[in-house]
């Protein structure tokens, strides 16, 4: 099996989407340590389970040298960074192309694959689904969700899965075998304990746009949740309502100005 992830808004907390101020964002992708929590220390188990991981980033090759500090600060197992040489191609184009280069190139081995829900990832992971070349060769895709856009609108259930925390993620490789069992509840105890203790944001960042009723979903797909994992879930709704009080707002006045626009 072979692991293939992106890295800003998949393992790492930039949110390029929405941009917001420049000088924000360019302090958000130069940030060394703003890994999702729990995020290497579960890359790490998938490595030494013997699943290769490897790294497609849109992030031009100039820079790219930031995305390689950050994962070897951060701790993530070593792998290839693949990266856009050219800065104008069109960002999706590139991750399909890379990503079907990299599956082509190593036959008969099997592919997970890891973005977020940003629009040009999901439309990226359905461009390979329908690729007749390389849907046999994918074994699952998730997707992180973090903003307020439809995760699984028009994509196949059972192929894609949907994770916000590391602690999901976990479950579903335990399910697709890149971990074990009791390696999944290791990260979900990690989770939870983040959960409860100062960095929280580090494990589950205010500016999520997730509503806390979509969130049990992603975990019963692995089964009934045991204790210790619905602590977790109740821990991670308790924070989604602190902190979705301004993202709720801004939801509902969008919604008012698209009717308004769209009733002209």
């Amino acid at each position: 099996m072979v692991l293939l992830s992106d890295v800003d808004d998949s393992i790492k907390s930039t949110r390029l989407n929405p941009r917001g101020a420049y000088f924000d964002l360019v302090r958000r992708v130069a940030d060394m340590e703003g890994y999702l929590g729990g995020m290497p220390e579960l890359y790490r188990v998938v490595d030494q389970m013997g699943t290769k991981v490897e790294y497609v980033s849109s992030t031009p090759t100039a820079i790219s040298g930031l995305a390689r500090r950050f994962l070897k600060r951060s701790r993530f197992p070593e792998g290839p960074l693949w990266s856009r040489m050219n800065p104008t191609q069109d960002a999706a184009e590139y991750k399909y192309r890379m990503i079907r280069e990299r599956m082509l190139a190593q036959p008969g081995k099997r592919f997970v694959l890891i973005g977020d829900n940003g629009e040009k990832d999901m439309h990226v992971l359905k461009m390979v689904f329908d690729d007749p070349e390389l849907r046999p060769r994918l074994h699952r895709g998730y997707i992180h969700h973090l903003y307020d856009h439809p995760v699984l609108e028009g994509m196949p259930h059972g192929i894609f899965r949907e994770y916000v925390t590391s602690a999901e993620l976990a479950l579903g490789f335990a399910d697709d075998g890149l971990v074990t069992r009791a390696q999944a509840n290791e990260i979900v105890e990690l989770v939870g304990k983040g959960l409860r203790g100062p960095q929280a944001e580090k494990f589950l960042p205010s500016f999520f746009e997730v509503r806390p009723e979509e969130l049990r979903p992603y975990f019963e797909v692995s089964g009934t949740p045991s204790p210790a994992t619905e602590q977790v879930i109740q821990s991670i709704e308790k924070r989604l309502r602190e902190t979705n009080v301004p993202t709720l707002c801004y939801r509902k006045r969008s919604r008012i100005l698209r009717w308004l626009f769209q009733s002209k």
